[in-house]
């Protein structure tokens, strides 16, 4: 970790924001908040990303330093913007209007905020409509199975604790507690990754589940548990 810090080489800046990536524990964090403002440009792309991939509310003004005042490079903003995305919509919500304020410098800033706080609305407006279809036993059983899948490539982690409410519910459709369990895997840098290995185990060692449900939910345990 020191030696990000000390280093003048941006390969070997990179080389270790990418190994303690697999470690995920608090210098990764760490690293990241400094990585997103590192003088490489792929380096701050980069960190953009994995900050969405975390979702740790610590990482929002980080994330929001870079949307607001980083406007010379594109692709970085548009990564911040993907991560934007996945981070906790309350938490943004109460972020925004000071982060705002600090950076009043900039050109047309209330109008950023403004659009930004509707984002965040928009997305939790999404995502809780999302939740409540595969929750509903009346929704239709191939959408809802869509809906799951999404979550493997979008990591809203505000939404996890719901789902894994979801993933105990012994009225849940199990072709569907699969999918879920499955899609849960795909979160191994969430802040909530231990309550996912929790609630994994808790189903891995149940036996009223099938041999399948257990068997996925020993395979998730594995992938998550591998970044630690």
């Amino acid at each position: 970790k020191d030696l990000y810090f000390t280093s003048p080489s941006f390969v070997v800046r990179m080389e270790i924001l990418n190994q303690l990536y697999k470690y995920n524990d608090d210098n990764y964090k760490e690293i990241l908040v400094n990585a997103i403002t590192d003088p490489y440009e792929l380096i701050r792309r980069n960190a953009a990303t994995m900050i969405g991939n975390c979702g740790d509310d610590d990482l929002i003004e980080p994330l929001l330093k870079v949307i607001f005042d980083d406007k010379y490079s594109k692709r970085v903003r548009y990564n911040a913007y993907s991560s934007f995305d996945f981070m906790n919509p309350d938490a943004l919500t109460q972020s925004l209007p000071g982060i705002s304020q600090k950076y009043s410098y900039v050109l047309n800033n209330s109008a950023l905020r403004d659009n930004l706080l509707k984002r965040a609305a928009s997305n939790n407006k999404k995502v809780s409509e999302s939740f409540e279809y595969v929750a509903a036993d009346t929704s239709i059983m191939k959408y809802r199975a869509q809906e799951i899948k999404t979550l493997r490539n979008y990591y809203y982690h505000y939404a996890v604790e719901d789902y894994l409410e979801l993933l105990t519910d012994p009225d849940f459709n199990d072709d569907l507690r699969l999918s879920l369990i499955e899609a849960m895997a795909w979160f191994t840098h969430s802040v909530h990754r231990d309550e996912i290995l929790n609630v994994c185990r808790e189903i891995k060692n149940n036996e009223n589940y099938s041999a399948e449900i257990r068997s996925e939910a020993d395979r998730t345990i594995n992938r998550i548990s591998t970044f630690n």
